[in-house]
């Protein structure tokens, strides 16, 4: 059933009128395995076009090592800045530890729009409170849905640490609820989410690019799903 429901999907995403002007997707990269953005690109199937650019935020990973998940945030606010007002993106696209990223540009009020996450983990930092995973991604979720971001396109890996600290987890302080069968989430309509073969490391392997493809493609979907609805209803 969720193969045939991501299937629908990726019809319905194909058959979507197209938008004249490329979109622009922001991958920022902080201590990430690498992601061969050009084969991304090439696999999709949307007949909405975009391309992505990279931000490597290079000391993240030693920083965050050496003292700590918010000050690597604070080492890095300049630089997402200036690249946010430089290439004014469509859509964000994060990884992993890039959850934190992402809750601390909408915490600023820099970002509320379009976001794609791939294996989402929640860290301790000054938006983000707690020590257990329950805690924090409470912490987490109530920043995007008090906020309003979206929609996000979301990725995750069949393998039990992905299911248990990423699905479960999501699911259980019921802000959102339940994953649907339309993989969209019970409370939160505009949040997908789609499990891929493999572990923490999925998305970083060259056969899932098409997967990463789709997700981009369903975000942009969804964004023009709400703007046409909106429309009607003026």
């Amino acid at each position: 059933m969720v193969k045939n429901t991501l299937l629908i999907i990726v019809v319905l995403v194909m058959m979507a009128k197209c938008n004249a002007r490329a979109k622009k997707v922001l991958a920022i990269q902080a201590a990430n395995a690498k992601v061969e953005w050009q084969l991304v690109e090439s696999q999709s199937n949307g007949r909405q076009p975009w391309s992505i650019e990279e931000l490597e935020l290079t000391d993240f990973g030693n920083i965050m090592a050496s003292q700590g998940f918010q000050s690597a945030l604070d080492a890095s606010e300049s630089k997402l800045l200036n690249t946010l007002a430089a290439t004014k993106p469509d859509a964000l696209l994060v990884s992993s530890k890039g959850l934190g990223i992402l809750t601390f540009l909408v915490t600023k009020g820099l970002w509320r729009g379009p976001v794609v996450l791939l294996s989402p983990i929640p860290n301790e930092c000054d938006h983000v409170h707690g020590k257990t995973w329950e805690s924090q991604w409470l912490s987490t979720l109530q920043v995007l849905t008090n906020h309003g971001v979206g929609p996000l396109a979301i990725g995750v890996g069949t393998s039990l640490d992905e299911q248990t600290f990423i699905v479960s987890e999501m699911e259980q302080n019921r802000i959102c609820g339940n994953v649907l069968s339309t993989n969209l989430f019970e409370l939160c309509p505009l949040w997908f989410l789609y499990s891929f073969p493999g572990d923490h490391g999925w998305k970083n392997r060259p056969e899932n690019a098409k997967g990463i493809a789709v997700l981009i493609d369903i975000v942009f979907y969804l964004q023009q799903h709400v703007t046409s609805n909106h429309r009607e209803q003026l």
